[in-house]
């Protein structure tokens, strides 16, 4: 037997003999609609619209509890189930992308450093120790002046120079806090503390999308660094910030 039952704001508690959990449909006029779940005091995690439980064994109490207090909606309940592969009413893609950037959690940068006489053009973001958050770095772009190498590196040395004005990709948002882009001049192409993890041989404009991201961890940054002294570099660098 299967039950539909309707959940109010700030959620409800439901007496009812189930293996069977099924959130429905939420309404929360745009902000986050998911709940928190819990049979028999065992807490079940957060579910979406559309996830479903099957438990091992009947559990008679139920609470719905909203993570956005004013969320409303409906859950299915009973000791069946029913499965149907028809879609119906509107059907929702997952984009993590999109949800990154629209969480402002997504980031870029694009700079431009020139050069000057005997010294090694850079620019990379920086993690500081203790943010608290990894840097996912999902694509690099350089382009300097004229054809020559560039290494891209992590490096565990603070940068003498820090500017906090990345730019969040949700646009008109916040600027990241916890990593900052670092503008640099080294005096060696391969400054100690650096290990190279790409290099970009004999070109002018180039990029890099990693299969798999780079992850920067806290106390360490990403650095790519024109082989050639007193040349110019630009780079783009796009990066998420998830919490460790």
């Amino acid at each position: 037997m299967l039950q539909t039952l309707f959940f109010p704001a700030g959620g409800r508690q439901v007496n009812a003999i189930a293996s069977f959990f099924r959130y429905e449909s939420g309404n929360a006029g745009g902000a986050d609609e998911s709940i928190r779940v819990r049979a028999d005091g065992n807490d079940l995690g957060i579910y979406f619209p559309g996830d479903s439980i099957d438990l091992p064994i009947e559990a008679r109490t139920w609470e719905i509890v909203p993570v956005t207090a004013i969320c409303t909606g409906t859950i299915r309940l009973g000791v069946g189930r029913v499965q149907s592969a028809r879609l119906v009413g509107t059907v929702r893609t997952i984009d993590s992308n999109r949800d990154d950037v629209i969480a402002q959690k997504a980031f870029t940068l694009t700079s431009s450093y020139g050069g000057t006489a005997a010294l090694f053009a850079a620019i990379g973001v920086w993690n500081p120790a203790g943010s608290g958050r990894n840097a996912v770095v999902d694509e690099v772009g350089i382009s300097s002046p004229a054809l020559t190498s560039v290494q891209l590196g992590l490096i565990s040395l603070v940068p003498a120079n820090l500017d906090n004005g990345t730019n969040s990709k949700f646009l008109g948002g916040a600027n990241s806090a916890p990593v900052m882009r670092a503008y640099q001049e080294y005096s060696a192409p391969n400054p100690p503390g650096f290990t190279r993890v790409y290099t970009w041989l004999n070109a002018s404009n180039a990029s890099k999308v990693f299969r798999r991201p780079l992850i920067v961890p806290p106390g360490m940054g990403l650095v790519a660094i024109n082989q050639t002294a007193a040349q110019s570099l630009s780079v783009n660098i796009e990066w998420t910030n998830e919490s460790i």
